[in-house]
């Protein structure tokens, strides 16, 4: 649109469109709507009143309600003091990937902290890049986002596990990685990523 020298040879009105089960039905975006041209001189505002319209006035019925259910589940008064960051905190976690925390808080079956596997995976865990640590916490968790607190509040297994010729396998709802005992740190870093770069089919459950 911003490539036409002139808006208003378009035609277009101060009205959005929406269809509704097959039905189209049309929208006033500012009062009398209809009958006003989209020119260069008020291309902003009915770009502004159109964005507002698909972003928050065409599901405001979808908000009121996710807002009502959500207030019957939190209904603490905290939440009034809460800014929109803190909320999402709350709510999704945080991005920071702290692996000395989580090896700190891991639990193992089969292997124990001093086990050479265990000193492998560790190595290759915290040489990983953001991208492949997100990744292996999706990998493990289904979830790549680190709960409030930090890694060092998530509970993760580790045990040992399956055929060292197989990949690594994990069970989700327990945090469950399932690590074969690989005899080096070189295969065990290849048949790691490669499960965690192609995680659905590895087994997660």
């Amino acid at each position: 649109m911003s490539k036409v020298d002139d808006v208003s040879s378009l035609q277009l009105t101060f009205e959005a469109v929406q269809n509704y089960f097959d039905e189209n039905r049309s929208y006033e975006l500012i009062p009398g709507g209809r009958d006003i041209i989209v020119t260069n001189e008020n291309l902003q505002l009915y770009l502004d009143r159109y964005a507002d319209f698909y972003c928050t006035s065409s599901v405001q019925k979808q908000f009121d309600a996710f807002k009502q259910g959500f207030r019957q589940v939190v209904s603490s008064p905290l939440l009034l003091s809460m800014r929109p960051e803190e909320l999402e905190l709350v709510i999704c976690g945080t991005k920071e990937y702290d692996f000395d925390a989580l090896e700190r808080n891991a639990k193992y079956k089969d292997y124990n902290p001093n086990s050479p596997q265990i000193k492998y995976f560790w190595e290759i865990a915290k040489s990983l890049t953001l991208e492949q640590k997100k990744k292996l916490l999706i990998f493990v968790t289904s979830n790549d986002r680190v709960p409030v607190g930090g890694l060092g509040n998530l509970i993760f297994f580790i045990d040992r596990y399956g055929d060292p010729e197989k990949f690594p396998t994990a069970s989700t709802c327990f945090n469950a990685l399932h690590l074969p005992p690989y005899k080096n740190k070189e295969i065990m870093k290849e048949k790691l990523l490669f499960a965690i770069e192609n995680a659905v089919g590895f087994g997660l459950a």
